[in-house]
């Protein structure tokens, strides 16, 4: 095959390859019914990751339902008592909710108020940390009671059962609550243990709120800012800041170390911007250089990345703390790289093919 025709052919396979990417290749399901019978028969699934994305796709789709809404009732029901994972079975709860809530509410409710109840220390937690998400949808009367069980259940035996239930509590009304939760928060908060962090979001969210009657949860939140993870995350040190600015005030020891904190993490993202900038400068140029040459690679693409990274390390300089907060900005930066990096690699891999051949 000649080089002009290897080129038009590539072409049009770099043109294709959006097209393909957001197209899908899958046959769309025409058929509601046939798409639920599949859906209950995965809430039985071993996958937990197949169980979650059923119950995901009930809830969105109770209109579809039609005659199978009884067998997805009783379906969601039995793996709302049944399963293991936390995450999922709220996830059956919503989907429950969302199909029937009259109907599906007293059920969940006595549920929940049960198992708080139950040996488990396991179920226990799973109801303290959930009888908050549900109290907004009582009457006043559940709400108070919901509110007894949970009360009870901040002497439990079990520590993460006590910490549910304070949180629990706080996020239902942290004034009214004060008193009674704020020494469990600010044990919590300070507690050194890494299987709580969800826990510890959540009660330094709800000490922010107190204000500054929770200033002993302050070294516990530096202190946890600092070892957590997610402690380089944007969207959490900002959050964790603006806590201990509300709880201590600005100028307080604990605000200032955070500030110092976050510097470093602005100042070791500009670094890492500015290397990826300088890579896809010096390859642009490699890029316009051999068109001046004459050989045919495609830099252009390169302009997407660069053009990117760039408005990342604007973003940077102007005061933002830009960083890889999620999945879902790594998910961009590699497309982004990617349309970048294939199409040039694609054409410079021509290019020396043609060239050894002229070579030969």
């Amino acid at each position: 095959m000649k080089p002009t025709k290897i080129y038009a052919f590539a072409r049009i396979i770099l043109f294709m390859l959006p097209c393909l990417l957001f197209s899908g290749c899958s046959k769309p399901e025409n058929d509601g019914q046939t798409r639920i019978t599949r859906f209950i028969a995965d809430l039985d699934s071993s996958d937990l990751e197949v169980r979650r994305e059923a119950m995901y796709q009930l809830e969105k789709s109770p209109a579809e339902l039609g005659r199978q809404k009884e067998p997805v009732e009783i379906a969601l029901r039995k793996r709302f008592l049944s399963e293991k994972d936390s995450y999922a079975r709220w996830y059956a709860a919503l989907a429950l909710l969302e199909i029937d809530f009259t109907s599906n509410k007293d059920f969940i409710f006595s549920s929940l108020l049960e198992e708080i109840e139950g040996p488990s220390a396991e179920t226990r937690e799973f109801a303290a940390d959930h009888l908050w998400s549900f109290a907004r949808k009582l009457s006043e009367t559940e709400k108070e009671t919901a509110i007894s069980a949970l009360t009870k259940h901040l002497q439990d035996e079990s520590a993460p059962v006590r910490y549910a239930a304070a949180i629990s509590l706080g996020q239902m009304n942290p004034a009214r609550f004060q008193n009674l939760i704020l020494p469990m928060l600010v044990e919590l908060v300070n507690a050194d243990t890494a299987d709580l962090q969800n826990y510890k979001v959540q009660a330094i969210f709800i000490c922010e709120n107190i204000g500054p009657a929770a200033a002993e949860a302050v070294p516990g939140i530096v202190k946890f800012a600092k070892k957590d993870s997610r402690g380089a995350d944007s969207r959490f040190i900002d959050l964790y800041i603006a806590a201990v600015n509300k709880i201590g005030g600005p100028e307080s020891a604990g605000a200032q170390q955070l500030e110092q904190m976050r510097k470093g993490l602005q100042q070791k993202a500009i670094a890492a911007n500015s290397v990826v900038l300088v890579f896809f400068a010096l390859l642009f140029g490699w890029g316009v250089r051999l068109r001046r040459r004459g050989r045919k690679v495609f830099h252009w693409f390169i302009l997407f990345p660069f053009t990117l990274y760039l408005a990342r390390l604007i973003g940077n300089f102007s005061g933002d703390l830009i960083t890889l907060d999620s999945g879902r900005e790594y998910l961009i930066l590699l497309i982004f790289t990617s349309v970048g990096l294939v199409p040039w690699l694609i054409s410079w891999l021509l290019l020396r093919r043609r060239l050894l051949r002229e070579r030969k």
